[in-house]
């Protein structure tokens, strides 16, 4: 993919490395070996439920420690795409959503414009739902968060549909998930192809 940074044209090649599923004493070497095949960004998510598996217990050391590892990708010379949940997907239990979640009275209605909700960022929302209030409150909360020099982009598969569910209109297009490997089937059409 080719984007501008520092006003230079870069050409992202991009390693998903899921930090929290690797000990964080060979974080360095993973990292390493993606820097000798010539990677330059590293993608990885913050799973809720690994930060808070009981309600306001945060938990940030060991293979949850964020801050660490984003130094260590800045050490590196590495780019970073953050993949903040609170939905991360089917790579970990609940999408990253904690278990306690369940049982909140009143029900939390998950991934939605719910206000005990929205507090949240969003991952693949394109393949789940077409609020686009919704993508505008999510946009206003990492600016809120992260500033206005941070890169906001969603992940949401390789079809027009997703795509156009999970984006705002006028607002570039990523798909950072156009897959080799399980998601693609012999012969069938890939947007863009």
């Amino acid at each position: 993919m080719l984007f501008f940074c520092c006003e230079l044209p870069c050409f992202i090649t991009i390693l998903v490395n899921t930090m929290f599923t690797i000990a964080k004493q060979y974080w360095e070497d993973r990292l390493m070996r993606a820097k000798a095949l010539g990677l330059n960004t590293i993608q990885t998510y913050v799973p809720w439920n690994l930060h808070e598996p009981i309600p306001g217990n945060l938990v940030f050391d060991g293979i949850a420690d964020i801050a660490s590892f984003l130094k260590l990708c800045q050490k590196l010379g590495f780019l970073v795409m953050l993949r903040p949940g609170p939905y991360i997907c089917g790579e970990w239990d609940l999408g990253g959503f904690p278990a306690w979640l369940l049982n909140k009275e009143p029900a939390l209605r998950l991934r939605s414009s719910d206000p005990a909700y929205l507090k949240l960022m969003e991952n693949e929302y394109g393949s789940y739902g077409d609020d686009k209030a919704y993508l505008h409150h999510l946009v206003e909360l990492g600016r809120r968060h992260l500033g206005n020099d941070v890169i906001l982009y969603t992940t949401d598969g390789g079809t027009r549909e997703t795509l156009e569910k999970g984006t705002i209109p006028g607002r570039g297009r990523l798909c950072c998930e156009f897959y080799t490997g399980w998601l693609t089937h012999w012969g069938c059409y890939f947007y863009g192809s």
